[in-house]
């Protein structure tokens, strides 16, 4: 009597237990909207005194990923918390992609970022799930092996159009440079922001960011060496870039130091790709800021991220990292897919960044 007695508690025991993982990750988790910060620490120069975050940041930005908007409950408590977000009015708003998964949700998407407000400038990339709407099948067998293309391909246009009336400029492997020049102790420091397609669907094209736009332009002709080092050379023999190995060096300490003195080179992508990644240091990027990876959706304590979703260590799966040319930023992004609609010990996030220079 006392064996079945064990055996059906410790069944009620194991029913208890996975009620409450499954109301964690698929109910409360999901919909635990936090609001971080991450503090970059920047210099000019390398003999350049070191900052501390007691001063004012030299920029600040709002950093959004992988909304993944949906019609149902946790889609209503994600407009609500984007939404309260508008009062916080950044230098910048920056939107890595997958924000959202069907062409009839573009709407609502548009009704939830048009209020969000930055004092300079809103800038977005896209993600495979804002080219596709992928099925469940599509999505299964994707697991096993990446897809390139899908069958439902959503209207980006309409897309882009429906961002424009938010305010949000859509780069599309494109490079701008920021209208209002930010200075540092009385020096103009230029600020350049470019969007690179989501390399998983092979819509990257650094070429057409870092290279074509010299070339087609003659008045930058005088400074493309300053700007970009052995560009023309590049760009003739097509010299291999560095390797990930080289690229992905710890710096000794938690700074950056301006690849060009006078300029600041930011990426946005959607997928974090080790070689994409590699790609954008070897041109010069000071800061790359990403989002894909929803900082794993599942972590452990005391181990982490169990898989990072794309080529890239699961240790840089979310997070501020410093290497010895550029700064990596990974955000865990708000949403989930919806075919994958929970998250362990991964709290959805937006972020405020700011950044310091010396």
């Amino acid at each position: 009597m006392d064996t079945i007695l064990i055996i059906i508690l410790s069944i009620a025991g194991a029913a208890v237990l996975a009620g409450l993982i499954y109301w964690y990750a698929f109910r409360y988790e999901t919909g635990n909207f936090m609001l971080s910060k991450a503090e970059i620490f920047i210099k000019r120069k390398a003999d350049s005194i070191s900052l501390n975050p007691s001063k004012e940041p030299f920029f600040t930005a709002l950093h959004i990923s992988d909304l993944h908007l949906r019609k149902d409950r946790n889609g209503e408590k994600l407009i609500k918390f984007i939404k309260s977000l508008a009062k916080l009015e950044p230098d910048f708003i920056f939107i890595t992609g997958d924000l959202v998964e069907r062409n009839e949700y573009f709407g609502i998407l548009l009704d939830m970022l048009s209020p969000l407000k930055a004092k300079t400038g809103k800038y977005a990339v896209f993600g495979v799930h804002d080219y596709y709407n992928k099925s469940a099948w599509e999505f299964t067998r994707n697991m096993l092996k990446k897809k390139k293309t899908y069958k439902r391909p959503n209207d980006t246009s309409e897309l882009v159009e429906k961002l424009r009336q938010a305010g949000i400029t859509v780069l599309q492997n494109e490079k701008v440079n920021v209208k209002l020049p930010f200075k540092k102790d009385g020096i103009q420091i230029n600020l350049e922001i470019a969007g690179i397609e989501d390399p998983v669907i092979e819509k990257a094209d650094t070429d057409k960011v870092f290279i074509k736009e010299f070339e087609n332009n003659a008045s930058c002709a005088e400074t493309i060496t300053e700007l970009i080092p052995d560009l023309q050379k590049a760009s003739q023999d097509k010299k291999p870039h560095s390797s990930a190995k080289q690229a992905f060096r710890p710096a000794a300490r938690n700074e950056h130091v301006l690849n060009n003195p006078y300029k600041m080179l930011i990426c946005l992508t959607h997928t974090p790709d080790q070689e994409l990644i590699t790609e954008l240091s070897s041109n010069g990027a000071d800061l790359v800021i990403a989002g894909h990876t929803h900082g794993g959706q599942v972590r452990l304590p005391g181990i982490g991220a169990i898989i990072s979703g794309c080529n890239i260590k699961t240790k840089y799966a979310s997070g501020l990292f410093y290497f010895k040319k550029f700064v990596l930023f990974i955000s865990r992004g708000l949403g989930t897919g919806r075919y994958s609609p929970f998250r362990f010990y991964c709290q959805p996030e937006a972020v405020i960044v700011n950044v310091y220079l010396a």
